[in-house]
């Protein structure tokens, strides 16, 4: 969840870039944007990550800026 800090005549509130691997619950990070700039070359919406558990899963943003790791349906699709 978004963390929000109240400051003198407004609030800032900052994006979660943490997100979870849906199967073996892996935290990742996205400190270098390294995910994010994969999110935004693709038109689909998300990017697809394997995880060191052998798992294939998703990765987007959520309408607060918050990174989601979530289950794909089909995992066909080579990962990069």
């Amino acid at each position: 969840m978004s963390k929000c800090i109240e400051v003198p005549n407004g609030i800032i509130c900052m994006a979660r870039i943490d997100f979870n691997c849906p199967y073996c619950q892996k935290i990742y990070s996205d400190a270098d944007e390294k995910y994010l700039k994969r999110y935004l070359s693709n038109l689909c919406g998300y990017t697809k990550i394997k995880c060191s558990c052998g798992e294939i899963f998703g990765m987007t943003y959520d309408i607060k800026g918050d990174a989601v790791g979530f289950k794909l349906k089909d995992k066909t699709h080579e990962v990069k």
